[in-house]
């Protein structure tokens, strides 16, 4: 690409499309994680104890609704 092509702004407003689609990307993977309509028997959780963590164990943050607020 060309130095300067992009008018004035450009770059934060990319950054802040970019920022709104991680967030909501995050916010869809605890809901999806937190709503589970499976029985622990049924899906990856019956097979292998437990789906991926979303946030670390030690972590004071536990859900994406305490990184938005």
């Amino acid at each position: 690409s060309v130095e300067g092509n992009y008018r004035p702004g450009y770059y934060e407003a990319l950054g802040s499309v970019i920022l709104k689609r991680f967030l909501l990307f995050v916010l869809c993977l605890d809901k999806a994680k937190c709503e589970s309509s499976l029985p622990l028997r049924y899906g990856i959780d019956g097979l292998d104890g437990g789906s991926p963590l979303l946030f670390r164990k030690g972590s004071s943050i536990k859900s994406s609704r305490q990184v938005i607020l």
